[in-house]
């Protein structure tokens, strides 16, 4: 529904951002980062977004990009198209934290405000149940 609404504010620029928390993990490296790319490969149109990818493992994005595309190839539902990977890819962004560590909330915030500036933003906690 978000990303249906977002459509709508590509003329102000709007973005909507997905925060993804236990982006290194199993689930989504299985189900969400597939998930996502299967959603984004169907829609004609390019969608105004950014994706965080946040993880405790010390990835730059490139690194992050390349377990991204090897987890798309093998698990996603769709055939791999590097073009569409590429517009996923491009929204993507990794940033090193540690979800226990509180002084990493602050760099978070400012991280995500200079990239949208508030705009409509998606958390998930893809992460174990003692970070709720």
């Amino acid at each position: 529904m978000l990303l249906r609404k977002q459509r709508d504010k590509k003329e102000s620029g709007q973005k909507v951002t997905i925060v993804l928390f236990g982006a290194t993990g199993d689930l989504a490296k299985r189900k969400l980062l597939p998930g996502l790319y299967n959603i984004l490969s169907t829609t004609p149109e390019r969608f105004n977004l950014n994706i965080i990818a946040i993880g405790r493992r010390a990835f730059e994005t490139s690194s992050y990009e390349s377990l991204m595309e090897e987890s798309i190839k093998k698990h996603s539902r769709r055939p791999f198209d590097k073009d569409k990977f590429e517009c996923l890819s491009g929204a993507l962004k990794y940033f090193k934290m540690d979800m226990g560590s509180q002084g990493d909330y602050p760099r978070l915030k400012a991280f995500l405000d200079e990239l949208d500036n508030d705009g409509d933003r998606i958390y998930y906690l893809a992460t174990s149940a003692n970070f709720f």
